[in-house]
């Protein structure tokens, strides 16, 4: 998987519609229809801007296809952010997400340097989700690699920031979901909706 971050400023054409939306929904834990919980989201109306996103991942190749597989609102504020169980991860999951999309709705920038990161872990060496056969065949055990992967999810000393992009409202940024990421810093900000990170994300897999 080629080790892409692609950034995309003034994303949206209806942003503020999009803004109003999000400003509106009630934030709870949510599911996937496969199960899997997602905190502090809302569904969205089933409008988000797929075409967009085809559009910036096709560099002009007209065949390009993708297939969308899931998108929601996710709100979240800096009592929210440090009650999370996780924060550097990956966005696989049975869904068979193969890339992801943020879109930042909120303007909080200017209060620190906050937004959204990629990450290389520093002993492992991994900037993505390690595939377990490649351990093997390394000499590795995926057991052991997976679990200081995950133990390692809040401790910000054992990773490398590789990537990063600004909450500049109405930026999209777009990357493999196998990659290492999270919000940053984790601690979140603001007690709100509209002062703490609120964007619209979606998952998808290009058409086979």
């Amino acid at each position: 998987m080629k080790r892409s971050f692609l950034v995309i400023d003034d994303f949206l054409d209806n942003y503020w519609e999009v803004y109003e939306k999000a400003l509106n929904r009630r934030y709870d834990t949510i599911t996937n229809p496969l199960g899997t919980p997602y905190g502090h989201a809302a569904k969205d109306d089933g409008d988000f801007p797929w075409d967009k996103v085809r559009d910036a991942m096709s560099f002009g190749n007209e065949e390009y296809a993708i297939t969308p597989l899931l998108s929601m609102f996710k709100s979240v504020n800096a009592e929210q952010g440090m009650a999370d169980d996780r924060w550097i991860h990956n966005d696989l999951s049975k869904l068979g997400t193969e890339w992801s999309c943020i879109i930042s709705l909120n303007d909080v920038a200017a209060v620190d340097m906050t937004g959204t990161a990629c990450f290389q872990h520093n002993k492992v060496g991994c900037w993505e989700k390690p595939d377990s056969d490649k351990l093997a065949a390394a000499g590795l055990n995926p057991n052991v690699v997976t679990r200081t992967l995950v133990e390692d999810t809040f401790k910000e000393d054992e990773w490398t920031l590789t990537e990063f992009a600004a909450m500049v409202p109405n930026r999209a940024v777009i990357f493999p979901a196998a990659r290492w990421h999270a919000r940053y810093p984790r601690e979140s900000w603001g007690d709100i909706p509209s002062n703490g990170r609120l964007i619209w994300f979606g998952f998808f897999k290009e058409a086979k």
